[in-house]
């Protein structure tokens, strides 16, 4: 609660320790001129009394250098941001300033410690900060670099960022890949795995020879069967992470008629505009395994679309046969 003069009081506080920021209103970290408090206090049983001064906390006037040199060749683009280290309360707005053409920039309003990152708005490359000078000392770029009020000279050197090591061995053969995926626990690196699996297309992007037409068919009928299977296994699963690759396979002949199906099974709404879209296919069985997947989704919004299909007496080629204007009417009913 402010009053006039400066005074202000927060009353009942629970005792423990607390970040208190004190700013203009409709101010925001790292503008121009702000004068602001942001201090940590230890609240205990007793009342405290603080004597606070607001002021513009540290500024720093820097440069980036590319490490080792040519390995960035322009500051078009580049960005520097500075976010808070370990924090332990809920973490400030970052503060981030873009590079100007001589590799300059300029930052102001921070207090406390911070992380130095580099970013570039037209990659490649993908940029690290690597270490900070500050009035001389260096630091570890992600160390916490605790930064006193006044003005300070930075220099940030960036790098360019090693590509991540592949997690799965492509070079298998789809079928070893499958065997790999039901033996993984973890999902993330089952959802590479099945991007593994849906990207081996045909024979030819194996690597392996297929001089008699037998062998390569029956090749080529494993890679389908393969995919298709990967893509079922994502729907057991159950899991919104694999909504993304599984909307890629929509239109895919190996894997569309299965992936309706999984997207309905893992039950995420993100799925139902792409599935709305798919009803534009002319293929009554697909048409069916989409309004299906959409019935299954709770997909009110589609009701306008399904009302397009009621005359569409087309039969599904699997099942009970069944028209989409069948499939569609039902979905109707159940979704109104």
């Amino acid at each position: 609660m402010p009053y006039w003069k400066g005074i202000f009081e927060i009353p009942q506080v629970p005792p423990g320790e607390y970040r208190l920021t004190i700013e203009p209103h409709a101010s925001r970290p790292g503008q121009e001129g702000r004068e602001f408090v942001d201090t940590m206090v230890d609240v205990t049983d007793h009342d405290l009394d603080l004597s606070l001064t607001v002021g513009p906390g540290a500024s720093l006037t820097g440069h980036v250098v590319a490490e080792p040199s040519g390995a960035v060749t322009t500051p078009i683009g580049l960005r520097v941001t500075a976010s808070k280290a370990h924090e332990r309360f809920a973490a400030g707005l970052p503060i981030a300033a873009a590079v100007n053409g001589d590799w300059s920039f300029r930052m102001t309003g921070l207090s406390g410690s911070y992380e130095f990152f580099v970013s570039s708005d037209r990659p490649p490359p993908m940029l690290v900060a690597t270490r900070v000078i500050i009035d001389g000392t260096s630091y570890l770029a992600a160390g916490g670099i605790a930064l006193a009020d006044g003005d300070h000279d930075v220099v940030v050197f960036v790098a360019p960022r090693e590509a991540p090591k592949p997690t799965v061995d492509n070079t298998q053969t789809s079928s070893a890949l499958v065997e790999q995926f039901k033996n993984e626990q973890g999902f993330g690196k089952q959802i590479d795995i099945a991007k593994a699996i849906v990207s081996k297309h045909d024979a030819s992007d194996q690597g392996i020879p297929g001089a008699a037409s037998d062998g390569r068919y029956r090749f080529e009928r494993q890679i389908a069967a393969d995919r298709y299977y990967a893509a079922h296994l994502l729907g057991d699963l159950r899991d919104p992470r694999g909504v993304a690759l599984l909307v890629r396979l929509l239109d895919d002949p190996e894997t569309q008629s299965i992936v309706p199906w999984s997207l309905g099974q893992i039950g995420d709404k993100r799925a139902i505009p792409p599935l709305i879209a798919a009803l534009d296919a002319d293929d009554p069985s697909k048409r069916v395994l989409v309004i299906y997947a959409l019935e299954a989704l709770h997909a009110k919004e589609a009701v306008p679309r399904l009302l397009t299909l009621v005359n569409d007496d087309r039969r599904s080629r699997f099942g009970a046969l069944v028209t989409v204007s069948e499939a569609a009417k039902a979905a109707i009913a159940k979704l109104q």
